[in-house]
């Protein structure tokens, strides 16, 4: 391969940059011919375009075969000039004398000042005329006519076609399968049965003869200290039973014997509106048609100085016969309450039918029997309280407020309240907050180590003598909290303090539960009465008092102390 043969090449290349092989015939054309710089620098020309395994093969041989020869590359700007992208290209076909359909060459066209398309000059071009072409001045500039020869064809995309038409026949032959499966598919579904139409036909009996029939009135009145047995009649026909008339105002109760009076009829079931009953609670009297006791049954009413067991079995005796004092219309519930646990005897009043009171009573009598079950069972359960009175969120209610703003969600009218006092109520803080409240109240690792060191020496104290207790077969201690044993053991302790609600947020908290239930439904406030029990021996606090007083005279409502097991004899009699 001679001068002339790199020389056509490279102006090939010129137009073709991307062709690797075009590039390698042309380097390996130019080495042939000493050019080894240029060649050298055709070969290591950063190239956008995909090449084959094999040429990259021949590109690697032949550049390290030059560079061991010691050739450097030449510059490739020199080289292979860029082709301005505003030049169009001349087009010339060469004619073949064999007639054979050879497609033609196409070359760049030559610029006019004498410079061809290739950055080649144009004497340099003349020069290599011969048997591969030659140069002709035309109406565009000077071409260069590519003699008789094998013509460069663009490489031939491959047809993708047959893909195409295999695709598409798969996915017709895949929905032509479903279609077949579906169709031996069934669905099987009953058939209704046939509806059978039963018709009777019955003849007026013309032979009987309606009499005249006269009620004679009853007239009503206690005749023993005890009540009958009350039973149920029912029937499901005519009968000739003499049913007498009721007036709600000769209702007669004895609320010592836990039984309805003489006049509760024949037991026949009446629909009738709510009718209120007088009840004795706990020596507070008053009367209502929608009534809910709210009873404490934390380990705060079982305290040594209260009476221990006993006195809570004396608690659920009274309220037994509060329940059998109440008028059969007369709607009732039941709440307890511990701590943060509350539980009703029904989410809604119930009427106080016998069959009600006596499962009620049957439900409060396991509370508290055994010190080894203090506190309400598991399985005694109420609705949730609902949200959005305030200040004190639903989460945070506890003791007697908490029960007490469930009885008030049940649409009452009077509600009757036995606790042990006032309890703190906590209030959460966040980490910051309560870093504050303890240097507020001088509260550091000091302190709160001496305080589990008594609360630990409590409990022990109390295992000992629980123990002795047990032995002796007597009730064991019951505390309030671990305050009140610290303070009787060791009185020199600082008792741990907490963040909590204030008694004025609880009298604001049931203020705007009655504006929220009642005001705004038009409906009168209930009237709260609350007792208080205490020890014995205890004082009653006077800021505890007042905040009772201030919670239940507000619509009509009443406040009274008891103190003891003695306070709870005789206490509940007859409500009159």
């Amino acid at each position: 391969m001679n001068q002339e043969d790199a020389s056509t090449l490279l102006a090939s290349l010129a137009l073709n940059p991307t062709d690797w092989g075009l590039r390698l015939r042309t380097a390996e054309a130019l080495a042939a011919a000493d050019r080894g710089p240029e060649a050298l620098a055709l070969l290591k020309q950063n190239v956008d375009a995909p090449i084959s395994l094999a040429d990259s093969r021949k590109v690697h041989d032949l550049t390290a075969k030059l560079e061991a020869e010691g050739v450097e590359a030449a510059p490739v700007d020199e080289l292979l000039p860029t082709v301005e992208a505003a030049a169009e290209p001349a087009l010339a076909v060469v004619a073949v004398d064999d007639g054979d359909d050879d497609e033609p060459v196409y070359v760049a066209a030559v610029a006019d000042d004498g410079d061809d398309a290739d950055g080649v000059p144009a004497q340099e071009l003349v020069e290599h005329e011969g048997e591969h072409g030659y140069w002709e001045d035309g109406e565009h500039g000077r071409v260069f006519i590519v003699a008789e020869g094998g013509a460069v064809k663009p490489h031939e995309k491959e047809s993708d076609a047959a893909a195409k038409v295999s695709a598409l026949t798969t996915a017709i032959l895949v929905h032509v399968a479903i279609a077949v499966l579906l169709g031996f598919a069934v669905i099987a579904m009953p058939r209704p049965p046939i509806p059978q139409v039963t018709a009777t036909l019955s003849q007026p009996d013309t032979d009987q003869q309606v009499e005249n029939m006269t009620v004679k009135r009853v007239s009503r009145s206690v005749s023993s200290s005890s009540a009958p047995t009350s039973f149920v009649v029912s029937s499901v026909a005519a009968s000739p039973v003499s049913v007498p008339e009721f007036e709600g105002e000769q209702q007669k109760f004895d609320v010592t014997l836990g039984a309805v009076g003489a006049n509760i009829g024949t037991g026949m079931s009446f629909a009738a509106e709510e009718e209120e009953s007088m009840v004795n609670f706990f020596g507070i009297k008053s009367k209502g048609s929608r009534i809910v006791l709210v009873i404490e049954a934390a380990r705060y009413m079982l305290t040594d100085t209260k009476g221990g067991i006993p006195a809570y079995d004396k608690v659920k005796e009274d309220i037994e016969k509060m329940l059998g004092g109440l008028n059969k219309t007369t709607a009732f519930n039941i709440v307890l309450f511990e701590g943060k646990k509350i539980a009703s005897f029904r989410n809604e009043l119930v009427a106080a039918s016998p069959s009600n009171v006596r499962q009620a009573i049957e439900w409060i009598e396991p509370i508290n029997k055994v010190y080894e079950e203090i506190g309400i069972r598991e399985d005694y359960t109420t609705a949730p309280i609902q949200e959005g009175i305030e200040p004190i969120p639903v989460d945070d209610l506890f003791h007697y407020i908490k029960a007490l703003q469930r009885a008030l969600e049940m649409d009452v009218n009077t509600v009757f309240v036995l606790t042990s006092g006032w309890y703190h109520i906590h209030k959460p803080l966040d980490e910051r907050e309560m870093e504050k409240f303890y240097r507020q109240q001088n509260w550091g690792e000091k302190e709160e180590a001496v305080w589990v060191k008594a609360v630990q020496d409590a409990q022990a104290w109390l295992d000992k003598e629980n123990a002795a207790r047990r032995a002796k077969g007597v009730p064991q201690r019951v505390l309030r909290d671990w305050h009140e044993l610290v303070a009787e053991l060791q009185p020199n302790v600082r008792r741990k303090p907490a963040p909590g609600y204030t008694m004025e947020e609880v009298e604001e908290q049931v203020k705007n539960a009655k504006e929220f239930y009642y005001r705004q439904a038009n409906k009168k406030k209930p009237e709260i009465n609350i007792v208080w029990f205490i020890g014995e021996d205890e004082e009653p606090n006077l800021n505890v008092d007042t905040h009772f007083k201030s919670v239940t005279h507000r619509d009509g409502g009443k406040m009274r102390i008891l103190k003891g097991l003695e306070g709870l004899k005789n206490v509940t009699g007859d409500p009159k």
